[in-house]
């Protein structure tokens, strides 16, 4: 008698726990579902920004082009230091190191001030 008890509390502990988890999947299937298409709208929006990346993308030439508009006009330092920020994160986003470390060759260029008085001047 005592053996047919522990059998029917075994069975009972694992039917129990199979009930339970059927519940609790029961319960949870609508966050589940929005978990899912949350994941599956990540996915597709990565998928969207690895092809807009190609759009984000500069030539040499472009930027050639600016550093010389900001040679040709040494007066506006506005421009030539959005440029020079604009440029530092354009070279930090795509780790460019020669765009980063590049300051010195486009200070080299004859202006009023120096960029290496400027720079010295701030140490």
């Amino acid at each position: 008698m005592a053996n047919k008890s522990y059998l029917i509390t075994i069975i009972a502990v694992l039917v129990s726990f199979a009930v339970g988890f059927l519940l609790a999947n029961a319960l949870n299937r609508d966050e589940l579902d929005a978990v899912r298409l949350e994941n599956n709208r990540l996915k597709t929006s990565e998928a969207n920004n690895t092809q807009n990346t190609t759009e984000l993308t500069l030539t040499n030439d472009e930027i050639q082009t600016k550093i010389a508009d900001a040679d040709a006009n040494p007066g506006n330092f506005t421009f030539q230091k959005n440029l020079g920020l604009a440029l530092y994160r354009y070279g930090s986003m795509k780790k460019d190191s020669a765009l980063i470390s590049r300051p010195s060759s486009v200070f080299a260029g004859p202006a009023s001030v120096s960029g290496r008085a400027i720079l010295s001047s701030l140490n």
